[in-house]
C-alpha cells in the first residue's frame, strides 16, 4: 500500500512540474516524448519496487472438489456410554478397624464416574 501511494505522489509531482506555464514555445512540442519517458519510468519504478521475479509455477498442480456430503441420511443425536476412568494406588499395609492385619497392595480408585454423553452424529439410511 505504501508503495502504490509513493507512486503516486511521484506521479502527481511530476504532472505539476511538467504542466506550468513557464516554457516559451509550443505547448504540445514534446509533449508525446514526455509521455513516453513517464511511461517507461513508471513501469521501470514498478519492476524495482515489487522485486520483480518470474514466479515458477508447476505444471501439475490439480486442485481435488471437496468430498460431497452423503446423500441419503441425516443429522441427529446418538447416546453413548462413556465408562469410568480408574487410577490404581498404591494401599500400604494397615490393621482394619477390627485389629486384623491388611497387607499392602495396589487398589483401584474411581477418578471420573461413567455417564452417558449425546454426540452429534451423521445417520445413514441405507
Amino acid at each position: 500500500m505504501k508503495k502504490l501511494f509513493l507512486i503516486a505522489i511521484a506521479g502527481i509531482l511530476c504532472f505539476s512540474i511538467a504542466s506550468s506555464d513557464a516554457y516559451a514555445g509550443k505547448s504540445r512540442r514534446n509533449m508525446y516524448e514526455g509521455i513516453a519517458i513517464g511511461l517507461g519510468a513508471a513501469i521501470l519504478g514498478g519492476a524495482l519496487l515489487n522485486h520483480y521475479q518470474p514466479r515458477y509455477t508447476p505444471e501439475n498442480t490439480y486442485c481435488y472438489p471437496p468430498p460431497r456430503p452423503q446423500r441419503y441420511g441425516y443429522w441427529g443425536y446418538k447416546k453413548i456410554w462413556v465408562p469410568p476412568v480408574y487410577n490404581r494406588v498404591w494401599n500400604p499395609g494397615h490393621y482394619s478397624y477390627r485389629g486384623q492385619w491388611i497387607p499392602g497392595g495396589w487398589v483401584k480408585i474411581k477418578a471420573r464416574q461413567g455417564h452417558w454423553s449425546r454426540t452429534r452424529s451423521w445417520i445413514s439410511r441405507r
